[in-house]
């Protein structure tokens, strides 16, 4: 071997790398620029800028198109050699890329990084393809074997690692979602980790926090909780709306009545509440159910029941009961409701709410509800009272523990709220009778059961 041509450059080189063609010399200088040379002259071809820091890597595709350089700046730079430009720079590890090398023949590459990381990458699409991990230090080194199946890194763990193709198909959707998600809960685990150093440095670290860690599968849960409640509300609303309309009807066509138009007047005067309207949507839906052949009517609007109007009639004459009115009055317009919405999939709004509460996971519930807003907690309260009635175990079980996540979350704000007493009202009788029936049902099954094993202890004996 014999020296045959010294090349002066202006500042420390870091790297170099020969074309597989055997035209093209690439140089990493200290300064951050990568400078092209011809190999048989050493004449200058082209200066490629863009690294903010040394670039520490650099290898050429087979067919000399490419250049891949890796810098100490973090970033993967992707070079035309045909007038230098840059192509694309991408974001390629959490700390300095050490090492490069394409696969041959392709405009595949693979990159190694002090993160202990080694990344597959497709240039012409700009993307990265797998994360291989299994070092727990900085990879320095990395080889691709001729025929691009196989390849070996070396790191500062003291190790060397092969990896192989194998013939298991990948989906780089799936496997962006992966990251993704990982990114997500770990900038979410850094988060709560700052938030305990915050509240340790205030001097509350005699507090309790709750206990779980937020997830993907949590936050998903609560999007979905209140998107559910964001629907149920515009859809009493949208019942609103229409009994509004059918009172105003009625209303006109009940002009120059008499004590029915003040039972009608009565009604309208207070503001219908979302259990009543739940109720006459349930009503509705078991009224459509049965198909019962009769239709309800407003008062004096032509009811086909004559009994019924003259038992309005009477009530009203005679001072009923304000409460029993407004009952038979909701019972009438329940044949009025608007065609059930398909976004609710034909369930009233208590039913909705209780689909997406009852589709999260139980270890995912206490956080989900934990990241509902105080105003979002007290409508979902609301819906609770809705589900004990329904009269299903399950249901009254969810609510119960919905019901106590909420309270014992929110208890001072609820103390200090005269809107939610009400609900807190109407929630603890039936939350009360609701878990009595439970005991009851419980107690009665599990003495059958005994009773049934005393019978078949007698029988064997």
């Amino acid at each position: 071997v014999t020296l045959t041509k010294t090349l002066e450059m202006s500042d420390d080189v870091l790297c170099v790398r020969c074309s597989r063609d055997g035209k093209l010399l690439a140089a990493s200088l200290l300064d951050t620029t990568i400078k092209i040379y011809y190999l048989d002259s050493l004449k200058f071809f082209l200066s490629l800028y863009g690294h903010k820091l040394p670039a520490l890597a650099l290898d050429i595709s087979d067919d000399s198109s490419l250049l891949l350089s890796g810098g100490a700046d973090k970033n993967l730079r992707i070079w035309g050699l045909d007038f230098g430009d840059c192509h694309k720079s991408l974001f390629a590890h959490n700390d300095a890329v050490t090492t490069v090398a394409f696969v041959p023949n392709t405009h595949y590459a693979f990159s190694g990084g002090k993160d202990g990381a080694v990344k597959y990458w497709d240039l012409d699409r700009n993307e990265m393809l797998l994360e291989l991990k299994g070092h727990h230090g900085e990879i320095w080194s990395l080889a691709v074997s001729a025929y691009g199946d196989k390849i070996f890194t070396a790191s500062h763990d003291r190790s060397i690692r092969r990896w192989e193709r194998t013939n298991e198909p990948f989906f780089v959707e799936e496997e962006k979602e992966k990251r993704l998600e990982s990114l997500f809960e770990a900038d979410v685990e850094n988060q709560q980790n700052d938030d305990q150093d915050a509240a340790l440095a205030a001097g509350e670290e005699g507090m309790a926090a709750a206990a779980g860690r937020k997830t993907l599968e949590s936050v998903s849960a609560a999007d979905a909780i209140v998107d559910a409640l964001e629907i149920a509300a515009n859809e009493v609303e949208r019942l609103q709306e229409a009994y509004a309309r059918e009172e105003e009807e009625a209303m006109r066509r009940k002009r120059g009545g008499g004590g029915a138009l003040n039972d009608m007047k009565k009604s309208a005067s207070s503001k219908l509440s979302t259990v009543e309207i739940l109720a006459a949507a349930a009503a509705a839906k078991e009224e459509r159910e049965q198909k019962k052949s009769a239709s309800f009517a407003f008062p004096g609007q032509g009811s086909n029941n004559k009994d019924d109007d003259d038992d309005m009639d009477d009530e009203d004459e005679g001072g009923g009961d304000l409460k029993q009115q407004r009952s038979r009055f909701l019972k009438n317009k329940a044949a009025a409701l608007p065609a059930p919405n398909p976004v609710m999939l034909g369930l009233s709004p208590s039913n909705f709410v209780l689909r997406a509460v009852s589709r999260v996971k139980a270890n995912d519930l206490e956080q989900a509800l934990l990241m509902l807003s105080f105003a979002d907690a007290v409508r979902l309260l609301g819906y609770v009272t809705a589900w004990i009635d329904g009269g299903s175990g399950n249901n009254i079980e969810l609510a119960s523990r919905v019901a106590a996540l909420l309270v014992r979350l929110h208890l001072g704000r609820l103390k200090s709220t005269p809107a939610a007493k009400p609900v807190l009202m109407r929630l603890f009788a039936k939350l009360r009778l609701g878990l009595a029936a439970l005991k009851d049902t419980v107690g009665q099954n599990t003495a059958a059961i005994r009773m049934f094993q005393r019978q078949i202890k007698e029988l064997k004996a």
